[in-house]
C-alpha cells in the first residue's frame, strides 16, 4: 500500500489546480481525466484522514485560486472515499 504524507498529498493536488489552468496544454478532457486519476493512484487509503486534515486545515496556496483547489480536494477525497468502504458513508457530507 502506498502511504502518503501531507506535503506530498498537498502537491499533488496544487499539480492538479495547474492542470485546469490556461497555461496547462491538454489534448483533450480524457487526457487531464488520466491525469488526475494517475494522481489520485499515488494516494494511499490512509490518505482520507490526511485530505480531512488539509480541509480543515488548508494550506498557504500562493498563486493557486481557492476555489480550484477545493475542488481538486473534493474530488480526491471522492477518488480516494470510493476505494475504501470504510469511509463511503462520509461521501454523502460532500
Amino acid at each position: 500500500m502506498i502511504r502518503n504524507d501531507r506535503d506530498t498529498i498537498v502537491k499533488g493536488i496544487k499539480h492538479l489546480c495547474d492542470g485546469i489552468g490556461p497555461f496547462q496544454k491538454m489534448d483533450s478532457y480524457e487526457d487531464f481525466l488520466k491525469m488526475q486519476t494517475d494522481i489520485y493512484d499515488t494516494f494511499g487509503d490512509d490518505s482520507f484522514d490526511i485530505l480531512i486534515d488539509i480541509l480543515l486545515h488548508p494550506p498557504e496556496l500562493g498563486r493557486i485560486d481557492s476555489n480550484d483547489f477545493d475542488y481538486e480536494l473534493q474530488e480526491a477525497l471522492i477518488a480516494i472515499g470510493l476505494r475504501n468502504p470504510r469511509y463511503t458513508s462520509l461521501l454523502s457530507l460532500l
